[in-house]
């Protein structure tokens, strides 16, 4: 009984539900206490309610499943600790909390589609997920696989993302998968029970890579390496030295940014997955900024503890989060992006929620187009390179709405 009073003290502590005295914390496993939360952690800003799935009919988990998911928990929680880091009681941005409490184990196979993908809608009917996700009781949904092949086992996207005005354009495409549209932004991720939980932690930073492309690309892209393809809108922006993606080369007078889940930023060709590179360049992703005012700093493996669950963590807490001290172009400070994984949040002014203060910001710019002076692209909405009626109508629509930066 003590055995498995302690394993689910572990579990909790590791998904940083509780404040472990410290025997307790003593007691984990060195590798467990590096990856989990500190034994002291502040409640988190944001508190996101997963629906977790199980398909055992897949292979043999490395795991239990509940351990599995409460340790992931806890690494997206420690990720989303701004600069955390440099300070353990920082404040994480993010937690998750499992729909009644416990992941459900499904013995039957999700159905396959004829292009070899799960069928999405079909499990969102089993567990009934499109009326939870639209009265708000559940805000993302996680499914626990192995590999699949396409026939029996079907194959499952990282991360899928449906609703109203999520614009797509990721892989999987829409076309590829039939998530249904809940009437709310939502979010399904895949992870594989057979790999390392690093590998889960990869997946979660694709997604934010893709929601970063999405709601910030201008500041996300570089401009001819290693990230290209900026959408339209970001002409004339995007730069090899500002870009957060951007990694040393002699086109940004080798001083780079974070780089991006497959090339920590000290990776300095194509070569990818390489987390335990000695090799020191300068960056300024400790301190990313686009004004000009960043610092550079000598950065390589040993900030991330040469591990690839270090380096994702890392990458995750030099997003700009809740408090940040990243500066735009203008040298106005960046909106938490941490609040855009669940959807838009059109909180400019930083006030916690969405009112006259930000319809005012939007309406300030009205007119301006993309080759104005003082440009600033989070404030055109549609994205079509002028702020007009319809980013003050976007944002007046959302009036009241929480958004803690």
């Amino acid at each position: 009984m003590k055995r498995l009073r302690d394993l689910f003290a572990s579990v909790l502590v590791l998904a940083g539900l509780v404040i472990a005295p410290p025997d307790a914390w003593q007691a984990l496993s060195p590798a467990l206490q590096a990856r989990s939360v500190q034994p002291i952690s502040p409640a988190a800003i944001h508190t996101a309610t997963v629906f977790v799935i199980s398909f055992p009919g897949f292979g043999t988990p490395r795991d239990d499943i509940d351990a599995l998911t409460a340790e992931l928990i806890g690494l997206f929680k420690r990720g989303s600790m701004y600069h955390g880091y440099n300070d353990p009681w920082t404040e994480p941005y993010l937690a998750y909390e499992v729909y009644g409490g416990l992941v459900v184990e499904d013995p039957v196979l999700p159905l396959v589609l004829p292009n070899g993908m799960a069928d999405y809608s079909n499990i969102y009917e089993r567990y009934d997920l499109c009326p939870l996700i639209a009265s708000g009781e559940v805000d993302e949904v996680w499914i626990w696989i192995a590999g699949g092949n396409g026939i029996d086992l079907a194959h499952f996207g990282e991360w899928v993302t449906t609703g109203p005005g999520w614009p797509g354009g990721f892989w999987p495409t829409p076309q590829m998968v039939n998530a249904p549209d809940c009437g709310q932004i939502v979010t399904t991720m895949a992870f594989n029970y057979e790999r390392e939980v690093d590998v889960a932690l990869e997946s979660f930073v694709h997604r934010l890579e893709g929601f970063s492309m999405t709601y910030f690309p201008c500041d996300f892209y570089t401009h001819t390496w290693p990230w290209t393809g900026a959408p339209a809108v970001c002409t004339g922006l995007v730069s090899d030295r500002y870009g957060y993606v951007a990694r040393p080369f002699a086109g940004n007078n080798d001083v780079g940014g974070c780089g991006d889940a497959h090339h920590p930023p000290n990776i300095l060709d194509d070569r990818e997955y390489i987390y335990d590179d000695l090799t020191v360049v300068q960056s300024t992703c400790r301190d990313w900024g686009q004004d000009g005012s960043a610092q550079v700093s000598s950065v390589n493996c040993t900030a991330w503890q040469c591990t690839h669950w270090g380096y994702h963590v890392w990458w995750m807490q030099n997003l700009p989060g809740y408090a940040n001290t990243n500066r735009d172009r203008n040298g106005d400070l960046h909106p938490n992006w941490w609040a855009w994984i669940f959807g838009p949040c059109y909180d400019f002014n930083g006030s916690g929620d969405v009112g006259i203060g930000d319809v005012q910001a939007v309406a300030s710019h009205w007119g301006m187009v993309a080759t104005y002076p003082g440009w600033n692209p989070h404030l055109d909405l549609d994205q079509d390179r002028d702020v007009d009626v319809f980013d003050i109508a976007t944002v007046a629509a959302e009036w009241a709405q929480r958004c803690p930066n």
